[in-house]
């Protein structure tokens, strides 16, 4: 909090460079304040639209939030200037599950596993975008894949009986 006031000074002194914006964005984000931080990404982005770094954060940010449709679109844009940068395509497909676009989280999460076949939380969005596709056994393996290496994972548990209970009335 103090550097944050040494920014904000900073700033009141007329110093409206770049760089300490972006420090002002960063601490923001580590003071977990996404609305001032996305504020202060969307600043650096005003002054460099091409900060790959300020796109990724201010999707973050916007996700932390929970406005989807804007992180969403931000991880997108992050992802053109980043295209390897998996934790883009991981928000975006988290994103797109929350906007119930379930066909367009799958590509996301399918290029994360394309690099790293294990990937927790790639494979856990691929499973959920299964089960909302109606695909109960591909979705239930990876639940049990999960599982076997996490068996306290209470979100791959409360899906399972989901499932369960999704056939019981087919």
């Amino acid at each position: 909090k103090e550097a944050l006031d040494e920014i904000n000074r900073a700033l009141e002194g007329g110093d409206g460079s770049l760089e300490v914006f972006s420090a002002k964005a960063q601490i923001q984000f580590e003071l977990e304040q996404f609305e001032d931080a996305s504020k202060s990404y969307a600043k650096v982005l005003s002054m460099n639209p091409k900060h790959a770094a300020a796109k990724f954060n201010l999707a973050v940010c916007l996700e932390k939030l929970g406005r989807w449709q804007e992180a969403a679109e931000f991880f997108e844009k992050a992802a053109e200037g980043e295209p390897n940068r998996l934790d883009t395509q991981l928000g975006r497909g988290i994103c797109l599950l929350h906007l119930d676009k379930a066909d367009l989280a799958a590509e996301s999460f399918e290029k994360v596993l394309a690099k790293q076949p294990e990937h927790p939380t790639a494979l856990f969005g691929k499973a959920v975008t299964l089960q909302l596709q109606w695909h109960f056994d591909e979705a239930a393996r990876i639940y049990e894949s999960i599982l076997a290496k996490n068996p306290n994972s209470e979100e791959c548990l409360v899906n399972m009986v989901t499932i369960g209970m999704a056939r019981k009335d087919m």
